[in-house]
């Protein structure tokens, strides 16, 4: 993988925990989101850059292992919705997995160190691929986050097929008890691709998945910097052990304490906007 690509995955991940998955829509909320991401990308992500080049100007041939190695530590805590705990954890972490079978219990210790903020709807566009070869774009782009705690009914319309064989279909809000029109959606999609073979089911599966991915839960975690700082050194002692030689070259050790140096600079300001 080149540098540019090592870069850009891991800038993807932080600018996405900085302003969580973000929604389609007009509202302020969506507006609010986009503000963030403008936030970390003109100050943020400058000020990070600006120092990982500092930290490296004696061996810039490291950068595009750093970015890497930076990638590959912080990936697993990031969840879509902004939150930071064990959201794909290493098997070296999972000391808890082997003494306890209940997922309750596994849960508990995945959590335990988060506050539990609130569970919300979050409407955003969104593929749904279905095994039986059928993908679906659900078009999300006119509806507005819902406000406080309110609830109301998605409808969905056919949209067309488009270049990439994709069903689209648009996502709105029903009014005055409008329904969703399953029968024309089918016939409509029956004729697009030319396919009798769709069904009921298809339509009702796709919907289903879509809605089922729109919940999320929101976390604060109770104390994120000491938290990332002990993982990160857990995961730099394991690769340490599993990858590095006994006797390292000071310029190995130099490299590798640049790491860590960055890691914990980025550890530092996920905390500061945590808090």
């Amino acid at each position: 993988m080149t540098l540019q690509k090592e870069k850009s995955r891991f800038w993807s991940i932080l600018e996405n925990l900085y302003s969580g998955a973000e929604p389609d829509g007009q509202s302020g909320y969506v507006n609010l989101i986009k503000q963030k991401r403008r936030y970390f990308t003109e100050f943020v992500k400058p000020k990070l850059e600006e120092y990982v080049s500092q930290r490296l100007k004696d061996f810039p041939e490291f950068e595009e292992e750093l970015y890497n190695k930076l990638y590959t530590f912080f990936e697993p805590y990031f969840s879509d919705t902004g939150s930071v705990f064990f959201v794909k954890s290493y098997i070296y972490y999972k000391q808890y997995e082997r003494i306890y079978t209940n997922e309750d219990v596994k849960l508990f210790w995945k959590t335990k160190d988060l506050y539990y903020i609130k569970s919300d709807i979050l409407i955003r566009s969104m593929e749904v691929k279905l095994e039986e070869g059928y993908i679906f774009y659900f078009d999300a782009s006119t509806v507005e986050h819902k406000k406080s705690n309110e609830k109301r009914k998605l409808i969905y319309f056919f949209d067309k097929v488009d270049e990439k064989g994709r069903i689209v279909l648009k996502v709105e809000y029903s009014e005055r008890g409008k329904e969703t029109k399953e029968n024309e959606i089918i016939k409509k999609v029956r004729k697009a691709l030319g396919d009798k073979k769709f069904k009921s089911e298809h339509l009702q599966k796709a919907i289903q998945t879509f809605e089922k991915q729109m919940k999320v839960d929101y976390f604060i975690h109770r104390d994120l910097e000491r938290f990332l700082k002990e993982q990160f050194n857990l995961w730099l002692s394991q690769y340490l052990f599993g990858h590095e030689e006994v006797n390292l070259p000071l310029d190995r050790i130099n490299k590798l304490l640049a790491l860590k140096d960055v890691a914990y600079r980025v550890i530092e300001v996920i905390a500061k906007f945590e808090e």
